[in-house]
């Protein structure tokens, strides 16, 4: 049988509230559904380069985070409701706190990612961990830890052909406008999915001296304000 319940219901009660899952039409490719969120804050696509086995089953997407946590040394932003607060302190500890507030139970038949926090833990965090001596210049300025906590995330089953919206309702915590949440978020996520395009090109496979073979159409991506932006990758499935 398969991880994903074929019966799998629209509603799953959770705790004082419900979270939704809802069984769509199979997107194009990933990419494509990606794209389809372009004009949402904070759009994530987490896959796999394996397309086979377990390693490469999942693919997950979605935007527009709840929350966004954000730190750099013991300077620590969280951004909520378009409020930015602002605090010193270790972010191991304020990270604990949020992960605990906004803990989900996933419901039995559920795709492995229903809501979540995606992002990236640097390097420079081991400094709150041990003692280490600070050589290095910054000259990137990048955040050390920088997390979005989302409440809708699309999950699309490569082994089964299947696709799933899981919305969570979060932040609300009173039970009617959460499930008010959930709903209006899968929804607007539907929407936006609809507008799906074909499968994105992949880029030209290498050629023997180890460049890139030119294409006659180059794979133009729209951005924000009318500009593009050609993307291209030398890595091969290899």
């Amino acid at each position: 049988m398969s991880d994903v319940e074929s019966d799998i219901g629209q509603e799953v009660m959770l705790g004082s509230g419900e979270i939704l899952i809802e069984e769509i039409c199979l997107p194009a490719s990933p990419q494509a559904a990606l794209c389809s969120l372009e004009w949402q804050k904070g759009g994530f696509l987490l896959e796999s380069a394996l397309q086979s086995g377990s390693l490469g089953r999942w693919s997950f997407l979605g935007a527009e985070p709840f929350l966004v946590f954000c730190s750099k040394g013991p300077k620590l932003t969280v951004s909520q409701s378009e409020q930015d607060y602002r605090t010193n302190a270790n972010p191991f500890s304020l990270l604990r706190q949020l992960l605990t507030q906004y803990a989900l139970e996933r419901p039995p038949g559920a795709p492995p990612l229903i809501a979540g926090a995606v992002g990236y833990f640097g390097y420079d965090l081991c400094r709150f961990v041990e003692r280490l001596p600070s050589l290095a210049i910054d000259d990137v300025r990048a955040a050390d830890c920088y997390l979005g906590f989302y409440d809708t995330v699309v999950a699309i089953d490569h082994q089964e052909g299947r696709a799933f919206i899981s919305s969570s309702g979060l932040p609300e915590s009173e039970p009617r406008k959460r499930l008010r949440r959930a709903h209006e978020r899968l929804e607007a996520t539907k929407v936006c999915l609809q507008s799906c395009t074909p499968a994105l090109r992949v880029a030209p496979p290498l050629s023997p001296a180890g460049t890139a073979v030119a294409a006659s159409e180059p794979p133009g991506i729209p951005l924000p304000g009318g500009r593009g932006a050609d993307l291209r990758s030398n890595f091969t499935p290899e």
